[in-house]
């Protein structure tokens, strides 16, 4: 196997060829070399290759190119310069090649090395990022969701047995004996008859329950001095209320005592009632209730808590992040639009003027370094076509505004842009063909360069601490054709629809948009045709009766009161 290497000798710039032959001389592929080692397959395939080396590991060498030609760099690292139709022979059968991120691409029929090839050109795409939506959570929040339930339950499985591990019978058993010392002082508030009684038999009225809870209550009775004078004792279960009211109906002429408990789910109650006919009333109530897995309870919806806690602050970073990550892209690729609109702004007017050199060399180097999903890539072809075909015509200046299907790409817009004062009826109006609108709270002073004053000054003449806020030089808003940039001047004192901007860097503006300056004035953007509104004074005085007023004055283009839109 074989590789023949073609090169246009006459441009050292134009892309290399390596022509692939099979061990008959047959023709297999070919390759077209280009920056930063992407490499077209041509002929007899349909793939995009890239391979700045052949082998990672025990490489049969690599392929550099340098000002005067294509360099092969062996494993003795010894550079071979490629000929023009010179041969390069490789043994793959011993050592094997290695060809990385294969993907899908048009099928080349024919290498094409002259410059009319807009593949070499082509920088790779840039990664689209979305806008997050509002409800994003990441990808292993599910998970993340099991096991901080399964860490509830474990923390508070570990407190329930160890620390606290409630024993119903240990704390009835402790009602019993306060109940007795209370049923037997008669000066508690408990026994509601202090008089004497001494009955000569008792009804006992039971809880039916578990032989160990029976006897923890029996043991009330033994205790009492009742348990001689017991002559019936009756089994209820708890839940037969009405059967029990009908039995204390039909013995009211008897004494008897109750002793009711229950234990379900925790909750654990205990209550001891005495009877006595004579009085007609009962004599002595005594009552306890608890639930006895509370500890244990807050400690569940304390971990809930907790782990709902950590989740939500998982989700709010996750989110904060994308929004950061979506931003930062924003910003990026803002800024890349700005550059290539300025660019393409300034090839234009070389192009206008006649020099078509300079506008060609700035068009292609927005092709190498844009993709097709910017905005301006189809108006750099059709700028770059138009200036080849002007050369190959002869030269001469170019009137791009008259060019058949080019009349679009340049701005032919009527609109001006409004800077509207939130509260008030006023606006500034810039002027039309003014690229570039700065606003701060210094003058215009004749004698002094552009940059030292502004073309709309802001102040408040009633604080010097706000006026300071305001920097000499706040903001500016630069047009490139038909849209608007906004550039922060302040570090950081400028808001864009309440968001702080970054210094120096380009944001794009929409009508609506809204601009803060240091926290004392809002403006809104209005971008629209003319529409007649008064021009005052361009020197006004806004007064507020709930803040301070505001001195705006506008030394390049007028301000205007009108009735806008809501």
């Amino acid at each position: 196997m074989s590789f023949l290497f073609e090169h246009n000798k006459n441009d050292s710039l134009s892309p290399g060829v390596l022509i692939q032959h099979d061990s008959n001389g047959e023709e297999v592929r070919r390759y077209i070399i280009v920056p930063k080692g992407k490499v077209n397959v041509g002929t007899n395939t349909n793939e995009v290759v890239r391979f700045s080396k052949f082998r990672e590991v025990n490489t049969l060498g690599s392929l550099i190119r340098k000002p005067d030609g294509f360099y092969f760099i062996n494993f003795n690292y010894e550079e071979l310069l490629l000929k023009h139709n010179s041969e390069l022979t490789l043994d793959f059968f011993q050592i094997g090649i290695t060809i990385l991120n294969i993907v899908p691409k048009t099928n080349l029929d024919k290498t094409n090395l002259n410059d009319d090839s807009e593949s070499t050109l082509n920088p790779e795409e840039e990664k689209e990022i979305e806008r997050p939506p509002e409800n994003a959570v990441p990808p292993y929040f599910r998970k993340l969701s099991i096991f901080s339930g399964i860490v509830v339950l474990s923390v508070t499985s570990i407190f329930h047995f160890t620390l606290f591990n409630p024993n119903p019978n240990k704390v009835l058993t402790q009602w019993v004996n306060q109940s007795l010392l209370d049923f037997q002082d008669k000066n508690n508030r408990y026994w509601r008859q202090k008089s004497e009684i001494s009955p000569s038999s008792v009804k006992v009225i039971l809880t039916r329950q578990s032989l160990e809870k029976e006897q923890i209550i029996r043991s009330f009775i033994e205790n009492s001095g009742l348990s001689k004078k017991v002559d019936q004792t009756i089994y209820f279960d708890y839940s037969e209320f009405d059967e029990k009211r009908d039995f204390k109906r039909q013995n009211f002429n008897s004494f008897w005592i109750a002793i009711e408990n229950y234990n379900s789910l925790g909750w654990l109650s205990l209550k001891i009632t005495y009877w006595s006919p004579d009085l007609k009333i009962t004599v002595f109530e005594w009552e306890r209730n608890e639930f006895l897995y509370l500890p244990s309870t807050l400690i569940f919806f304390l971990m809930i808590f907790i782990s709902g806690f950590i989740q939500y602050r998982i989700i709010i970073n996750y989110r904060n992040t994308l929004q950061k990550e979506y931003d930062d892209f924003q910003a990026k690729r803002t800024q890349k639009i700005y550059e290539a609109k300025s660019s393409l702004d300034e090839a234009r007017q070389f192009a206008q003027r006649g020099e078509l050199a300079k506008a060609l060399t700035i068009t292609n180097g927005l092709l190498k370094s844009i993709s097709e999903s910017m905005p301006v890539y189809k108006e750099t072809v059709e700028l770059r076509k138009i200036i080849q075909a002007q050369i190959n015509s002869g030269g001469g200046s170019i009137t791009v505004e008259s060019l058949p299907g080019m009349s679009n790409n340049f701005p032919t817009s009527t609109n001006l842009l409004y800077l509207r004062i939130l509260g008030t009826p006023y606006a500034y109006q810039a002027p039309y063909g003014l690229k570039t609108i700065t606003i701060g709270r210094q003058r215009r002073k004749q004698g002094l360069s552009p940059s030292e004053g502004n073309d709309v000054i802001i102040r408040v003449p009633g604080s010097d601490k706000k006026s300071l806020q305001i920097s000499r030089r706040h903001l500016e808003i630069q047009q490139i054709d038909t849209e608007y940039f906004v550039f922060d001047k302040s570090r950081g004192h400028t808001k864009l629809n309440g968001k702080v901007i970054s210094e120096n860097q380009p944001y794009s503006l929409q009508a609506r948009d809204r601009i803060t300056i240091a926290n004392v004035i809002v403006l809104e953007v209005l971008i629209r045709k003319n529409v007649g509104g008064l021009k005052t004074d361009n020197v006004i005085r806004i007064d507020h009766p709930d803040r301070d007023a505001l001195f705006i004055e506008a030394s390049i283009g007028d301000m205007v009161t009108e009735f806008f839109d809501e």
